[in-house]
């Protein structure tokens, strides 16, 4: 049974008592924000891009020279590393199971206070016990501290990276990731950030 869990404090000290199976993962503040309610506005689009079996500075070239494009300057310094880093690991993932070779789609946009990114992949592979299993070897192991690479790591690093992440899921037929990133202007506020998670499976 998937549940809707509410949290209040640090996100990475309670990723062990995190449900294995569920449908939102909400921070308190979020909650009085937005109840339960999801990002319906993607605002301005910024990049379009399609990969198919590209390597990770491959990405990270395409999507830094694009973002290279686009003014940031009234956000923190580092805003612009992590949009990379979110997209990279979204689209690599993707990748790893593209064995027929089909399109992958990387679309990022902005509104007035939050950078939307979104990949799309044909597969549906993404499981909700996948995500709660990764996060939560992450979390035992400690890697997240020893930065050491392995599964779970990437997805640990993207949901550690954004205020909000939705994962849309067609069993065996698409999968869909759309997170946010406030446009903050000092780094000390991004760090202190809550994590909103929401999963949803079906057509």
């Amino acid at each position: 049974n998937t549940v809707d869990w509410l949290y209040q404090g640090s996100f990475l000290s309670l990723i062990d008592l995190i449900p294995s199976y569920f449908q939102k993962i909400i921070p308190l503040s979020y909650y009085k924000k937005n109840g339960f309610n999801t990002i319906t506005n993607y605002g301005e689009s910024l990049i379009s891009i399609t990969f198919v079996q590209e390597s990770s500075s491959e990405i990270e070239s395409q999507v830094a020279n694009r973002l290279a494009e686009v003014d940031m300057s009234h956000t923190f310094s580092d805003l612009k590393r992590y949009i990379t880093l979110v997209s990279i690991e979204l689209v690599r993932n993707a990748i790893i199971v593209n064995k027929a070779k089909k399109k992958i789609h990387l679309h990022i946009s902005q509104t007035q206070d939050d950078i939307i990114i979104e990949v799309c992949d044909p597969y549906g592979a993404l499981t909700c016990g996948d995500i709660t299993g990764r996060l939560k070897k992450i979390k035992a192991t400690g890697e997240y501290e020893m930065k050491k690479s392995g599964a779970g790591l990437g997805l640990f690093m993207v949901i550690s990276s954004v205020n909000y992440i939705r994962f849309n899921i067609d069993v065996g037929r698409r999968t869909e990731v759309i997170c946010s990133i406030n446009k903050y202007k000092r780094l000390k506020d991004f760090k202190q950030k809550e994590i909103a998670i929401f999963y949803n499976e079906g057509k």
